[in-house]
């Protein structure tokens, strides 16, 4: 949070893209930025971590961007548009799952250890 406050003057009219490693930075993110402002992107990569040091790539998945607070419109086309130049493969969403949401499913799959999920 400390970046985005940092930058927060630079990125005035510009659609903040949240790249996300964990199922809080929309929300946020959203504390800075109006939430209509937000773009999320998740970059889906398949891989193996079996020893220290060592990555192997088994699949390169596709990064996806959308809205995470509403619909997708002409930025996040422009947005993917510059992205894909650089991933080769670019997916659209027309809104990311609420972290409510995600955490209820969470939580009922973990049974009674769902109850830190809930919790937080």
């Amino acid at each position: 949070m400390a970046a985005v406050k940092a930058n927060q003057a630079f990125l005035a009219g510009v659609p903040p893209v949240s790249f996300q490693n964990g199922v809080r930075s929309d929300a946020l993110v959203a504390t800075v930025f109006p939430a209509q402002q937000l773009v999320s992107a998740v970059v889906n990569i398949h891989a193996n971590y079996l020893a220290p040091g060592t990555v192997t790539l088994l699949y390169p998945g596709p990064l996806v961007i959308g809205r995470p607070f509403g619909s997708n419109d002409d930025r996040v086309e422009a947005i993917a548009a510059i992205l894909v130049e650089m991933v080769h493969q670019v997916e659209r969403t027309g809104q990311f799952w609420p972290v409510g949401a995600l955490r209820a499913a969470i939580g009922a799959a973990a049974g009674p250890a769902g109850a830190v999920a809930r919790q937080r």
